[in-house]
């Protein structure tokens, strides 16, 4: 054999091995390039996994139901009063002072729970009116029977006091929040409250609740002059 044909078979065979590591060279990298497309795919994946609302999560709930627990409101106590039923001392108001708040409305005057505390509310009615004083302020006074099928009221209950805005009861923004003292007599107990407080003529609400669990027992209103 020549050296020439010597030669050209290791040209042959080098070209022949470049050729091949050329080929390995690119299914190498496409094999790469498939990877980096199934890592994305996967990261986009638990991306929109993370970020998309659940269809089955239960929306967020009212501010007013995380903070105060009311029983569910039943057509048949609906209160129906509305502004055709103030009198003539309160039409003389901005009519935005005496708007019923529709939140608490259809609670007033009713009885919300069944055992084991019922509360009586002897004043003041939805009728009742604050004059004002003549230091300025305005008396609010509440009154009434406690009743409960235990030995005692143990439980923690107050009165908090609202001005007809939604936004104020929503935001849980009481014009003040006072406790209740309960006092036997007989087979029951009474409460009284007397709390001095500067108000704007208008309509009020005031919540019976009890402290620990948010439950309320009673919802009425006042109107100030």
């Amino acid at each position: 054999m020549s050296v020439r044909e010597t030669g050209n078979e290791k040209q042959g065979s080098g070209f022949y091995g470049s050729a091949y590591g050329e080929r390995r060279k690119k299914r190498h990298q496409k094999g790469r390039t498939r990877m980096n497309i199934l890592l994305g795919i996967l990261i986009l994946l638990v991306l929109l996994w993370l970020f998309l609302p659940n269809p089955s999560a239960p929306p967020p709930s009212d501010p007013g139901e995380r903070t105060r627990e009311f029983p569910a409101a039943s057509s048949n106590g609906t209160n129906t009063s509305s502004s055709s039923s103030i009198d003539q001392s309160t039409a003389a108001l901005p009519p935005e002072a005496v708007a019923p708040n529709p939140m608490l409305e259809i609670y007033v005057d009713q009885e919300l729970r069944e055992g084991p505390y019922r509360f009586e509310v002897n004043y003041p009615n939805k009728e009742a009116t604050l004059s004002e004083q003549a230091d300025g302020t305005h008396l609010f006074r509440i009154s009434g029977n406690a009743y409960t099928e235990e030995e005692e009221i143990a439980l923690p209950f107050r009165v908090h006091l609202f001005s007809n805005k939604p936004a104020d009861y929503e935001n849980f923004q009481p014009i003040f929040t006072e406790d209740l003292v309960f006092q036997v007599e007989g087979d029951h107990y009474i409460f009284q409250l007397s709390h001095p407080e500067e108000l704007d003529p208008g309509l009020y609400y005031y919540l019976i609740e009890e402290a620990e669990s948010g439950e309320v027992y009673g919802v009425g209103k006042v109107t100030v002059l």
